[in-house]
């Protein structure tokens, strides 16, 4: 019906010499290099929804709900001598995930729109899964594991009001739940020790514009 969505999705993508950054450290120091790793493939599905909520009740006029959510498999091949430098330190591994590709996705959504009134307002919830950030790598002294980035999870908010025919007020309200964003350095067997975890900022904006 008019302002209904369902759809399913499935993707496959190859990849031939996909860029890379790999970490390794130098005289105690840490370094950060893009290099081209043989292939990387990816695949996943994709699923959504969205749906105006007025066949519930004509009350509901300008309400919807939306969702969307992808599970995702990806991995880049690691080349041979890369895996010859990094078995003395059991970080050697055949693939590892694509650089920067989290492992699933999720989004929701409450919006509510009515020209009549000119109001607009939405509120929005993000869920980005687990994402590598640097490749293992051996340096001079010793070798860096992988890099990953934990899950990161973010809720938004909007509200827009015209006044008049001209001006619109409008608010936005970014990252209320304030996360508190770690990365990890892991091992292929699994260990892990915390590498970064920073406080996230809160982000509040109030804005008024005119158009003509």
């Amino acid at each position: 019906g008019p302002g209904i969505v369902l759809a399913a999705s499935g993707f496959y993508k190859q990849i031939p010499n996909p860029i890379e950054l790999i970490s390794f450290g130098v005289s105690n120091r840490r370094f950060i290099q893009p290099v081209n790793y043989p292939r990387g493939k990816v695949t996943g599905i994709e699923l959504e929804a969205r749906s105006s909520l007025r066949w519930i009740h004509a009350s509901l006029e300008g309400l919807a709900v939306g969702a969307n959510y992808a599970a995702i498999q990806s991995e880049a091949e690691v080349p041979g001598f890369e895996q010859a430098s990094l078995a003395p330190y059991q970080l050697d591994e055949p693939t590892h995930r694509l650089l920067g590709q989290p492992d699933s996705i999720w989004n929701l959504n409450l919006t509510f729109d009515s020209a009549r009134s000119g109001t607009s307002a939405g509120v929005f919830y993000n869920f980005t899964g687990e994402s590598l950030l640097t490749g293992a790598a051996r340096g001079v002294e010793d070798a860096v594991p992988n890099v990953f980035q934990e899950p990161l999870k973010s809720l938004d908010v909007t509200l827009a009001q015209r006044l008049g025919r001209r001006f619109t007020i409008g608010f936005k309200g970014k990252n209320l739940t304030t996360p508190s964003p770690r990365t990890l350095y892991r091992t292929p067997s699994g260990q892990e020790s915390v590498k970064t975890e920073r406080e996230a900022a809160r982000l509040l904006g109030v804005s008024l514009s005119w158009a003509w």
